[in-house]
């Protein structure tokens, strides 16, 4: 099971910094408006829409930590961060010019959600997917 998380989440990642490193003009905060940028958001928006089991993965990781987990960041939980994540996407492409800060701010509280199920699923508090060449360096850790 962790190996298939693994994969989803290794997916994520280059999705999410394929858009973090195209959303801003180069040595600049402005978001940058170009097709490619757009079409890289909504690759990333798409991936967690049409994965469900990862969503499932992740929810059931984040119910093993229990109520107190660090599967909330500030007061939002699970659902909220979901629903803020794909509320920021519909946001930004409305809007691209000025609201490509916010999406990748959310992609960032949702790939922590995805790291913080999957180190609750594999039961450590040290990292995960930490032998795959595609991972960050070292893995992601918990």
């Amino acid at each position: 099971m962790l190996y298939k998380y693994c994969y989803y989440l290794i997916t994520y990642y280059q999705l999410k910094m394929q858009y973090i490193n195209s959303a801003f003009l180069p040595g600049q905060s402005t978001c940058n408006t170009e097709l490619t940028t757009l079409d890289k958001a909504a690759n990333l928006h798409n991936y967690t829409e049409n994965n469900h089991n990862f969503i499932k993965l992740m929810r059931r990781g984040c119910a093993l930590g229990g109520n107190a987990t660090r599967c909330h960041i500030a007061k939002s939980n699970v659902t909220d961060i979901l629903q803020e994540f794909n509320e920021s996407y519909y946001s930004y492409i409305k809007i691209p010019k000025t609201l490509c800060t916010p999406f990748a701010e959310f992609s960032n509280h949702l790939e922590s959600l995805f790291i913080t199920g999957g180190c609750y699923l594999a039961n450590t508090t040290r990292h995960i997917c930490y032998m795959s060449k595609q991972a960050p360096a070292g893995g992601f850790w918990c």
